[in-house]
């Protein structure tokens, strides 16, 4: 027994730790998930859990992705959000890993990032169950502004008002750009 035991350490000792998500040499919070980033899939197995996915945009060496990660992907309540009703992946806005859109179409994630519009970062959009980009959130938000914009797709409210005006009667000032 003590022999099997010993075996089981030593296998847990060598073994390679999971794969974290990253952008250049940055390591992502542990709420992003690394898939084959066939996105059909990966929002067929996030809706059978009840979740959507958020594509998040980031690139190295950008200060406001980095504030992003460092404040608003540390709050306990915003992970617990982004845990229970997100899928979310990681995407280098200069990378070269290959993505699987809904159209079938494979494309580099730069290709990817230019094909969406995203433009610049952070950038990350909450997609529904079919992959209809439903919000567009643009740059880096505050805490209780990004909380509230994760609220839009959370909650389902996409049929209801615009992400603008969903902002809005959060207190903020609708996103200009969308």
């Amino acid at each position: 027994m003590r022999r099997l035991l010993a075996v089981v350490a030593l296998l847990f000792a060598v073994s390679p730790a999971p794969a974290r998500a990253q952008i250049g040499d940055e390591v992502l919070p542990p709420v992003f998930v690394e898939t084959l980033l066939e996105l059909p899939d990966d929002a067929a197995q996030a809706a059978k859990s009840g979740k959507r996915l958020l594509l998040y945009f980031g690139q190295a060496g950008c200060p406001y992705c980095k504030k992003l990660l460092q404040t608003s992907f540390t709050q306990k309540a915003i992970l617990d959000k982004v845990t229970k009703h997100f899928l979310p992946i990681a995407f280098d806005l200069f990378g070269a890993r290959e993505v699987t859109w809904f159209d079938g179409k494979v494309r580099s994630e730069k290709e990817f990032a230019r094909f969406l519009k995203v433009q610049a970062t952070p950038t990350l959009l909450l997609l529904d169950e079919k992959g209809s980009i439903i919000a567009r959130i643009n740059g880096f938000y505050p805490p209780p502004r990004f909380s509230a914009a994760l609220d839009y797709s959370a909650q389902r409210l996409e049929g209801k008002l615009s992400f603008a005006e969903h902002m809005k009667e959060q207190g903020g000032k609708p996103d200009p750009r969308k």
